[in-house]
């Protein structure tokens, strides 16, 4: 039983387990939606184990007499199937389509494209790339990650920005805004790597490193924090590349999380990535995606097209600079190099 069958259960519901998070076990058929009985049986463990297979967004009980009188809540409350956190991002960013992607940006990197049909593949294997359904009827997702992201920056934060720290108390603005502002203008010849926590999609190695390539005796604290951005930026125009090569195209970026709050971070993204990225009013998506699914589940909206409709509003839109673009594609060449080149060294 998952946490979220055990909570519908203490609610007063049968266990039930929703497609996204059912895959999330390796125990689940993504294709046949149900529990895979090769794989089962093979564990030794039986189907009943498991709370029942359910799309997302299906009503699967009411809430317990007993339950509603402790918390105060009417006798009839629905009971709802929700799902995994990533896919209620991407429902709740309005990733209801192919050719869109989610991008959660915060202490890791997170794009979470949406695709019309299952990817299961050797390449998408190799990549760490999971098949698994969307919280949207006949649709799937993948996630291509980074152990690291924003967490890079909190790193260079802790251990080298003392002085900025103290600029920004003083100046009562946050830190990281500071950061990026003081950012160089343009690339310096610095490249980061951001494995500070191993590499995730599509090297999926534990043992690889960060490192800072191309350092000289005229690097400045601007040129390093400028390659923190762009190096995080890389590694997702890698996971980008490598959906690609899997079939999985991405055009239609929304950007979600802490890091999307800087506009001149998004901007440079855009640029290097050759994307359209576009923040959101509402940028606790996965909030946001769970009341979708409830509110159509009871009837308060006639489809999830219709509630994307009428919740999810697009903020602003950073659209690439052509020429900056066509610059970055030529440096994400050399970037491509850098862990293979040090792979030996870290292993």
């Amino acid at each position: 039983m998952l946490f979220a069958d055990f909570i519908l259960f203490k609610l007063g519901a049968y266990p039930h387990t929703d497609y996204s998070l059912a895959a999330r076990t390796m125990a689940f058929d993504v294709v046949n939606k149900r529990w895979s009985p090769d794989i089962l049986n093979c564990a030794g463990i039986e189907h009943d184990k498991f709370g029942k297979p359910e799309q997302a967004g299906t009503v699967v009980g009411q809430i317990s007499k007993s339950v509603a009188e402790e918390l105060g809540l009417p006798a009839k409350v629905f009971l709802v199937a929700g799902g995994h956190d990533q896919a209620c991002a991407a429902l709740g960013s309005g990733v209801i389509k192919s050719n869109m992607a989610v991008d959660g940006l915060g202490t890791t990197e997170c794009i979470t494209p949406a695709f019309n049909h299952p990817i299961i593949s050797d390449i998408m294997a190799q990549s760490g790339f999971a098949c698994v359904p969307h919280v949207i009827k006949d649709m799937y997702i993948t996630y291509a990650f980074t152990f690291t992201s924003g967490s890079v920056l909190k790193w260079y934060r802790d251990n080298f920005a003392y002085a900025l720290k103290n600029e920004a108390a003083k100046a009562g603005i946050n830190i990281y805004d500071l950061l990026i502002e003081k950012a160089s203008n343009r690339f310096s010849g610095v490249f980061l790597l951001p494995h500070f926590a191993g590499a995730a999609t599509p090297y999926m190695d534990m043992e690889a490193k960060g490192a800072i390539v191309g350092l000289n005796i005229n690097t400045t604290e601007g040129d390093v924090i400028r390659a923190i951005l762009e190096g995080i930026t890389f590694e997702a125009m890698l996971n980008v590349e490598s959906l690609y090569n899997a079939g999985i195209n991405v055009e239609d970026i929304r950007a979600v999380g802490g890091m999307a709050k800087s506009e001149r971070f998004l901007q440079l993204k855009a640029d290097m990535m050759g994307k359209k990225i576009t923040t959101l009013h509402i940028s606790e998506a996965g909030t946001l995606g769970v009341t979708l699914l409830a509110g159509t589940a009871i009837g308060a909206y006639k489809s999830i097209d219709e509630a994307v409709k009428m919740l999810v509003k697009k903020k602003k839109e950073f659209y690439p600079d052509k020429n900056l673009h066509d610059f970055y594609k030529e440096k994400f060449e050399t970037y491509k190099k850098i862990y293979p080149s040090l792979k030996s060294i870290f292993n």
